[in-house]
């Protein structure tokens, strides 16, 4: 069974630097049977990705963009443990790649999704601080 649900569709602004990404409207999640609120207006700057790496991921990649806003607001408030916030980063990594029809593409997103994942595991401390 899922331990996330997304309840809302989400609505970005793109700001004229480029950098910055604002939610237009609220979005709501379910986790553990605990709704949380990502208000509108919440700033973050996608997913942080070395940018050599950027020919492999974009940080503004379509399938990227709403799990990256929703772990940025998780680590930015630490409501959830580290690793639950993780996990939702995976769980909508592996959500929006599932959407995709084609199934080599799939497969390819699917292990994308993964690797992102364990970078995530593994450096996150760096942006959360180890005492997280």
């Amino acid at each position: 069974m899922q331990s996330f649900v997304p309840v809302t569709k989400y609505a970005i602004t793109y700001e004229s630097s480029g950098r910055w990404r604002t939610l237009a409207a609220p979005v709501y999640f379910l986790y553990r049977g605990i709704t949380f609120c990502i208000p509108s207006g919440f700033r973050w700057n996608g997913a942080s990705v070395p940018w050599l790496l950027w020919w492999w991921v974009s940080p503004w990649t379509r399938w990227v963009v709403l799990a990256s806003c929703v772990h940025d607001w998780l680590y930015g408030n630490k409501r959830l443990p580290r690793r639950d916030a993780d996990r939702i980063f995976l769980q909508l990594l592996l959500i929006e790649a599932r959407r995709c029809r084609w199934r080599w593409r799939r497969y390819h997103l699917t292990v994308r999704a993964r690797i992102m994942y364990q970078a995530v595991r593994q450096f996150g401390d760096l942006v959360a601080g180890a005492d997280w």
